[in-house]
This record gives C-alpha cells, structure tokens and sequence, in this order.
C-alpha cells in the first residue's frame, strides 16, 4: 500500500512536471502572484520560502536543493510512519508533505540523547 500511493505520487509529479516544462522562476528564484500551483512544482529551491503558500521545498534525502512541490489539501488514514527532515514522525509522507516537510526516511524517527 505505501508502494502504491508513493508510485502514485511521483507519476502525478512527473505528469504535472512535463505539463508545465515551460514554467520559469523569477529573479529571485520564487513566485510572482501571476504563476500557478503547477508551475511550483520545477522550481528548485533550497527552502520553503522560495515556493508559493500552497508549496514546499521537496528535498530529496533532506539536502537541497529540491524542487517546490505542492502542499497535499487532504491525506489518508493510512498509518505508515515517516521521519521528517525536521526529525518528527509523521503517519505518513503526505501528512509531512501537508505541513511542509520533507521525508528524511521510512519509519519513526529515533531520537538521541
């Protein structure tokens, strides 16, 4: 099951990708109020801030840079745990994604003293 909805959400990010190829950042690298929630999603950022309010720095192994990628409006119950690059667990990954944060692994995160 989490195979499934992972595999589902890269093909949708792949799909929505080469949809908006054509997109380009502002000078800044962030976006203007005139790009869309589609065009988020091939910017590269090393950071939250540089994506839209409905956006967030998708990093890959929690090391930039990424790409923005839209926030989900709505998760399932599934319970597959995920530690977020801000080491809190999270259900899911889209529950991480949903609150802006990237998933550093599968399964809870273990904390050090």
């Amino acid at each position: 099951m989490r195979l499934a909805i992972l595999a589902l959400s890269i093909v949708t990010s792949l799909a929505l990708t080469v949809a908006c190829s054509s997109a380009e950042p502002s000078e800044q690298g962030t976006l203007d109020s005139t790009q869309s929630v589609e065009q988020e999603l091939i910017i590269s950022c090393t950071s939250n801030a540089q994506c839209g309010p409905s956006a967030y720095c998708n990093l890959k192994q929690c090391t930039a840079p990424g790409a923005c990628a839209p926030k989900p409006g709505a998760c399932p119950t599934v319970v597959a745990p995920v530690c977020g690059c801000d080491n809190k667990t999270y259900s899911n990954s889209c529950f991480a994604a949903s609150a802006g944060v990237s998933v550093k692994h599968t399964g809870s995160c273990i904390r050090t003293q």
